[in-house]
């Protein structure tokens, strides 16, 4: 058709290699299976690389074998169901079946079929897909440990997710079919992360994945071996779209308010609680404190005066041997020291004899020359002292020289008068204060005597008005008497 360009899902050219390594997020780099359905005793691998991929073959060649491994790794056990390409309603294929191997049934002596297993319960299955992004060079592997316990059981699992690139072969082998080593060692492996449950596990790849929700697995689930759509609105519908549910979600908000309300309420009284509780709680942690405190300094006080008595006695004993000590070496201090004395006071008296002897009183009299003189010296150095201080006050330089003493003496009648004129004019300063105290007084007093009469009396008038006034209606009495006397 002319006009449009046609693409083979085959080809190989550049434009499909681009167009695949610039596709974001992860793609299945390779799938590895170990003892796993018909795929026996060795390492199967499929590497799609990442790119787009179309399992064929002939019947029974292990295309939902591979598929169902692909499912075991992200379904939940609950939700897988094999070999839904062949049947959607078939049950001959379990998880147990293909641990074990089943590839066919042989029939006994009475004619009744016993399936056949290529594995036994000795064995262990191994299950690895590792998802590349090729943009973010990040790899996240899935991997699933299957193993019997006991014979009676079903197969045990040990769910695994890593940050990089496992393979089965390097990382689950050589571990002498001892899981316990083998859990050990993958945990030792910052980058690992090992589960018992697939809840813990699928939430921790579908995040590692991108955030992949439950409902993508099931459409994956779905599609990845469908053969035919009969209806592809009931598909999409089913597997596809979210059923609506707002009429129930608005019915459960509305039966749900009340108890939420409820609950709001309950938690701001609890809240409220709390708050008031606290400073209760805190301060009877601290009176707990306080009070343990107390009762210890208590039992301290009490026991101080044992205490003090106990180490009063200590020392007392160790100062008392101490003392004794002391004073046997002072009283044999002593007792030499008395020997030692008599021997001096010996060696004086022989020494004064022998002095007298050899012109002692001479000597006698030096010495007390000696002292007289010294007397002198103190005495004039009395008076050099009272210069110097007088001669600092004058301003005058300690002479070491006649001439500078000299000098001294000369200048002192001119300080001498400048002193005087400062004297007379301190005094008259003195004097003029002396006056202005007196005025001062003077006036601190008629002020007193204005405030005394002012408390006295009720009129604002000034005290010598008030004289004024009373002096003038003495004279006017007078006058009237005088008056008076006249006419009669």
């Amino acid at each position: 058709m002319q006009g449009y360009e046609t693409i083979s899902l085959f080809d190989k050219s550049e434009y499909i290699g681009t167009l695949f390594e610039s596709t974001p997020g992860f793609r299945l780099h390779r799938l590895e299976i170990l003892n796993w359905g018909t795929f026996d005793k060795r390492v199967w691998s499929f590497s799609p690389n990442g790119e787009t991929a179309l399992l064929t073959g002939d019947v029974g060649s292990g295309k939902s074998t591979l598929v169902d491994a692909l499912i075991t790794l992200l379904m939940s056990p609950r939700k897988v169901a094999y070999n839904k390409a062949a049947d959607a309603s078939a049950r001959e294929r379990s998880l147990t079946t293909y641990i074990k191997g089943y590839y066919g049934q042989k029939r006994s002596d009475e004619g009744v079929g016993r399936p056949e297993s290529l594995r036994d319960v000795n064995h262990y299955t191994v299950l690895l897909a590792a998802f590349q992004d090729s943009g973010l060079k990040q790899f996240v592997t899935l991997v699933q440990f299957f193993w019997f316990r006991d014979t009676q059981m079903n197969p045990s699992r040990l769910y695994v997710v890593a940050d990089r690139d496992l393979s089965i072969e390097k990382d689950f082998s050589k571990f002498d079919r001892d899981v316990r080593t083998l859990k050990k060692r993958l945990k030792q492996d910052e980058n690992i992360q090992v589960f018992e449950d697939y809840t813990r596990y699928a939430s921790f790849f579908c995040r590692k994945l991108g955030n992949m929700q439950e409902q993508a697995l099931d459409l994956f689930q779905q599609t990845i071996s469908m053969k035919k759509v009969e209806l592809l609105t009931d598909f999409v519908r089913a597997n596809m779209l979210e059923p609506p549910s707002t009429t129930d979600d608005v019915e459960k908000l509305i039966r749900h308010f009340h108890d939420l309300n409820t609950a709001h309420e309950a938690v701001i009284k609890a809240k409220n609680q709390i708050e008031h509780l606290v400073p209760l709680v805190e301060n009877g942690e601290r009176y707990e404190l306080l009070e343990k405190t107390r009762w210890q300094f208590e039992r301290a006080l009490d026991a101080l005066p044992s205490w003090f008595a106990s180490q009063v006695l200590l020392i007392l004993d160790d100062e008392i041997v101490r003392t004794e000590q002391a004073l046997e070496i002072a009283v044999a201090k002593v007792k030499q020291a008395d020997l030692e004395l008599e021997k001096i006071e010996e060696n004086i008296k022989s020494t004064q004899r022998e002095i007298f002897k050899n012109g002692g009183d001479a000597l006698e009299m030096l010495k007390q020359s000696v002292i007289s003189a010294q007397k002198e010296l103190e005495k004039i150095r009395e008076k050099r002292t009272s210069y110097r201080i007088n001669a600092e006050k004058l301003g005058l330089a300690l002479p070491k020289t006649i001439a500078a003493f000299s000098k001294n003496m000369n200048t002192l009648p001119d300080t001498k008068l400048k002193e005087s004129q400062k004297l007379e004019l301190l005094s008259e300063k003195f004097t003029n204060a002396a006056v202005e105290e007196k005025n001062i007084e003077l006036d601190l007093d008629a002020v007193s005597t204005e405030l005394d009469s002012l408390k006295s009396r009720k009129s604002d008038i000034p005290r010598h008005k008030l004289q004024k006034e009373s002096s003038c209606a003495r004279h006017w009495g007078s006058l009237k008497t005088n008056c008076l006397l006249w006419e009669r």
